[in-house]
């Protein structure tokens, strides 16, 4: 498993920063914060007494000027030695901010040039090139008006108010408030070595244009120059990667300075930037499907399913790049001619950049508003068709797009100071995303495993391999291959958190940080130890295998942690308000309490058992902009439903026909009728818990009979409360009369294995209890999974696959 080392400095260097920032808000910058607040209170208080003087030349009014003067000069003072005792923290920001000027005018033009003679290239494919063009363009301006709208109606930069740099405070906006006539003539330089000395972005747009239109024209001979200009801006985009690598400083010092000046409250405005964001490409996504299915009608559905992996490998990259090949492999598999794959894809990765453009006008906006610069109407609409010529050519290349930024807000004299706001977000916005993913995949791969789920769609391969099982089932499986490297990327990233949480000066909110992670941590973690015979359980190169067992007790040695560290300073209110579905040490004990009883350990699932409030629920949350996913599956493209009207359970395993679980699980739809998901898979929003009562319930009853000295008195209680129960907080239960008799220890754990494949159907536990209750090998499609290629390529402690 490959790290992405840059990711992990820039998200040690934010941890660090935050930390920092705090100590130093705590002892030495907030009293020049109440001093300047206190200053500039009264320099309001005297302008409101002064507009109440009529008498300009009583002794009053002579007085007021005087005290207001005196005050403005404490908070002109206590501002300068603020920002004298932040200087050099700022100074790394600084400096990463001039390399990224300096590449700004060369890569604008070398990119724009090469994009242009790509279009000379369309005119001669035709009717082809015209419509690829135009789709692009369009869809490009949706991307960047969506981003406009939303970034106007949520306006997530006001709740900073950043102080603009002194050359701002001078100068004002007279750049961006220029006529239009002014601005129609600044548009068109007077000569592009000025352009390129003063980052005059509009300028080297035009001039590149002409060039690259002029280029294209002449030939052949102009092949030459777009070769050189093709060789040059790879050279540019090889140079940004380098600048990139002094992002982390940038980010440490950047953070450092703005909590320091503003203190943690300003954490929350990174919270509703990424969140608004997300809602954002919610948004966009639900857009683009929408404008495919009046073009595919109900193939986009499939389209959207097979583009799943890249669109992952994409993300977990941060590279649209990354995902090319296996892109124009899945086009071409969809039934896309190769001929046209290999012309409009690569075009695409020049002048089809949806997202990163409506992040673009997202970002940039949010910037002149958290340094309080009004932007008219007529300004934002320049933007907007600067952005769109400026952001061509960066697709392969790891946030570049701040680049793009850099330039576009140079234009309006924004400063580029507040560039440094964004680049630590970046690492923190797909953790929860992550961890819903592994729960989706290992719900289909235990489903299928497990003869829970009928496989419906038999085009998707991966599916098909898992619902066929045995020897179909091979290292090349996408699902396995997300699940796998979802975990470890979850785990990685949990530790990254962790580390940096311990730093925090406020330790009931890192107590909070720490828990909340670590619940994803532990899930993944034995998420791999469900499924893989033999797991690692630290992320690296070659990293050491270890028995599923400790992968268990691994989870179980995390969560320790998180609880030691939540007893010795108890989660503050603030940050248990972020997350109000989660009841963090709830669902620690829980998750505790499972791993312990699939480790062996019956005595702590027993404890951790008791310690878990049935009263209360926790589970992933979905909303419009991120939607169930088990819904998604099977509303996009119908891969899986359940196995039959008894959940695949058959003998003496049959669920009782009045057992409401039924039709809490499944319900009859269609035509003709067939038995379909319900239940955690009801709608796009519907909640999937973590855990349910029942199965703390449930384990309970399983510990006690298989305990050293089995108690199947207390055992057969436990599961009568499952058996009886009427109702839980996600509303699962049987409603049936109370077993009654005498059992003997295998008839118990027969029951219990029947009402935990009822009550916890499709939860991604199924395999590991036919494992641990001794189901023979025909009831199971598989064991344990082979071990991805990708893990198998890159670690060399990688095991032998398992035979079944």
């Amino acid at each position: 498993m490959k790290k992405n080392k840059l990711t992990l400095f820039i998200f040690i260097a934010l941890i660090a920063g935050v930390a920092l920032g705090y100590i130093l808000n705590v002892n030495s910058i907030d009293v020049y914060n109440q001093n300047i607040l206190n200053a500039d209170a009264k320099v309001k208080s005297i302008e409101v007494a002064i507009k109440k003087t009529p008498d300009t030349t009583s002794a009053v009014f002579t007085q007021l000027k005087a005290d207001r003067k005196v005050n403005a000069q404490i908070k002109k003072e206590n501002e300068d030695i603020r920002e004298k005792k932040l200087e050099y923290f700022t100074l790394l920001s600084d400096i990463f901010l001039r390399l990224i000027k300096m590449i700004v005018a060369p890569l604008v033009f070398t990119t724009l040039v090469v994009g242009v003679a790509k279009v000379g290239d369309i005119k001669a494919v035709g009717r082809i090139g015209g419509k690829t063009l135009g789709w692009f363009m369009a869809m490009s301006l949706m991307s960047l008006v969506l981003g406009l709208i939303l970034v106007n109606l949520f306006e997530p930069g006001k709740h900073m108010q950043l102080t603009l740099p002194d050359q701002m405070v001078n100068t004002g906006i007279q750049k961006a408030a220029m006529s239009v006539k002014d601005f129609i003539a600044h548009v068109f330089p007077k000569s592009i070595a000025e352009s390129m000395a003063t980052n005059e972005i509009l300028q080297i747009v035009v001039f590149s244009l002409f060039f690259g239109v002029a280029t294209a024209a002449i030939g052949d001979l102009g092949q030459v120059v777009i070769k050189a200009f093709d060789a040059i801006a790879h050279v540019i985009l090889k140079m940004t990667g380098y600048v990139m690598n002094f992002a982390p400083l940038a980010v440490f010092g950047a953070m450092t300075a703005i909590v320091a000046k503003q203190g943690l409250n300003v954490l929350n405005t990174y919270a509703i930037f990424i969140g608004e964001f997300y809602l954002g490409l919610g948004i966009l996504w639900a857009m683009l499907i929408f404008i495919g299915f009046l073009i595919l009608k109900k193939r986009v559905f499939k389209l959207v399913s097979d583009m799943k992996e890249p669109a992952i490998l994409a993300f977990s990259t941060a590279s649209s790049e990354a995902a090319y090949p296996k892109t124009m492999m899945l086009l071409e598999r969809f039934g896309c001619k190769d001929k046209i794959v290999s012309f409009v894809l690569p075009l695409g990765y020049s002048f089809n950049l949806d997202g990163s453009m409506m992040y673009m006008t997202f970002a940039s906006l949010f910037i002149a508003q958290a340094y309080g610069i009004h932007l008219g109407f007529e300004q934002q609409i320049s933007m907007l068709l600067i952005l769109m010529l400026t952001s061509k050519g960066i697709a392969g290349v790891p946030r570049a797009s701040l680049v793009v930024i850099a330039g576009t807000i140079a234009s309006f004299n924004i400063p580029e100071a507040g560039l440094a706001l964004l680049i630590g977000i970046d690492p923190l916005l797909d953790m929860g995303r992550s961890a819903t993913n592994v729960v989706g995949n290992s719900i289909a791969t235990a489903g299928f495993a497990g003869n829970e789920l009928r496989l419906l769609n038999t085009g998707n391969i991966p599916e098909l391999q898992l619902s066929t099982g045995g020897t179909a089932v091979d290292g090349t499986n996408t699902i396995l291959f997300n699940m796998w490297a979802s975990s470890y990327k979850v785990i990685d990233e949990s530790n990254k958190v962790i580390a940096g949480a311990e730093a925090l000066g406020d330790q009931a909110y890192a107590s909070g940080l720490i828990g909340y992670v670590t619940i994803f941590k532990a899930l993944s973690l034995g998420t791999v130890s469900t499924f893989w015979q033999q797991v690692p359980v630290t992320v690296g190169k070659n990293v050491p295998f270890v028995s599923r067992n400790d992968g268990y007790k691994a989870a179980i040695t995390a969560i320790d942690f998180a609880l030691g560290k939540i007893s010795a300073n108890p989660i503050s209110t603030q940050f248990l308000g972020t997350v109000p579905n989660l009841n963090i040490v709830n669902t620690l004990h829980a998750l505790k309490a499972r791993y312990a009883l699939f480790s062996g350990q019956y005595p702590l699932a027993l404890t951790e058992a008791n310690a878990v409030n049935l009263t209360t629920g926790s589970g992933f949350s979905f909303d419009i902009a991120n939607i169930n996913i088990l819904n998604s599956i099977i509303a996009s493209n119908n891969v899986f439903q359940p196995t039959d009207a008894n959940l695949g359970l058959s003998g003496a395993f049959v669920p009782d026909a009045a057992d409401k679980r039924l039709p809490f699980y499944t319900i009859l739809a269609g035509s003709p009728a067939s038995v379909r998901m319900n239940g955690f898979a009801a709608t796009t929003t519907t909640q999937i818990p973590i855990f349910l009562p029942g199965e703390m319930i449930l384990i309970k009853a399983e510990a006690y009979a298989r305990q050293a000295t089995p108690d199947l008195g207390n055992s057969l209680i436990e599961l009568n409360k499952v058996v009886t129960k009427t109702t839980d907080v996600f509303g699962v239960a049987a409603n049936l009369p109370a077993l009654t008799g005498t059992y003997t220890q295998a008839q118990l754990l027969d029951l219990i294995y029947k009402h935990r494949s009822i009550e916890l159907f499709a939860s991604g536990l199924k395999v590991e209890d036919m494992r641990r209750f001794g189901r023979p090998d025909s009831e199971m499609k598989r064991k344990f999974m082979p071990y991805p290629f990708q893990e198998r390529d890159n670690n060399s402690n990688t095991p032998a696959n398992p035979t079944f």
